[in-house]
Formats: C-alpha cells, structure tokens, sequence
C-alpha cells in the first residue's frame, strides 16, 4: 500500500505527499523542539564543534526501553531526568525535590508508556 506521493515542484527535492488524507498519533508525548538540556548532555563533534541542542525523544515506549536519553548514557529513568539542566532546570529540580522527600508520583509513569501495539 503507498501511502505518498511524489510532487515535481520543479526543483531537486520533490515534495512528498500523504495519500488519503490526515492521521492522528496519540501519546506520543513529545514536541519534537530543539532544546538546551544542559552541559550533562552536550557532545563534542569530530570538527571539534560543540552540540548543544537535542530533539526532545518521543516517550512512548520509555516504560520498555533502556538506556535513556538521546546518547543512551542513562540506565534509568530517575537518571536521565537528574542530568537535565538548561532549558530544563526547573523541572529537573522540581522531581528532585520529589524524588528525595520519596513523594514517587513519578513511579506509575514508565508503566503507561508503552510503545502502541504494532
């Protein structure tokens, strides 16, 4: 079944179409931004540029899946969360604060995010 179609738009780089109109996704929980999440996650290129911005992961399936964050270098949830900074301070600082009071509210999340089946 194809499911897009190639536009000519008169240039190198067709246009690629969806066929049959729109679609939804649901929990995909993610904007797929660029963001700054601190100096835990930068990574240094072989042209000696530094990265520092990364495109927030889709969650789903985080419930199923290790390593964690976008380099893998994370074994757990609680980790990956702890190392983020930047853009993302607030929030880190926030579960933290809720990670060693032992509120665990975050505990019921990985369980849900499950990738769709297939």
């Amino acid at each position: 079944m194809k499911l897009f179609q190639t536009i000519d738009v008169g240039n190198e780089y067709p246009q690629q179409r969806l066929i049959g109109g729109s679609f939804q996704v649901k929990n995909f929980f993610t904007d797929l931004k660029r963001h700054d999440l601190g100096p835990a996650f930068y990574e240094r290129q072989h042209d000696g540029t530094l990265v520092t911005k990364f495109v927030t992961e889709p969650l789903w399936g985080v419930g199923t899946a290790a390593p964690y964050g976008h380099d893998g270098r994370s074994i757990n949830l609680e980790e990956v969360i702890l190392r983020h900074g930047g853009e993302a301070q607030a929030s880190r600082d926030r579960f933290a604060a809720l990670f060693a009071a032992g509120a665990g509210c975050h505990r019921g999340f990985p369980e849900h995010a499950r990738a769709p089946a297939g």
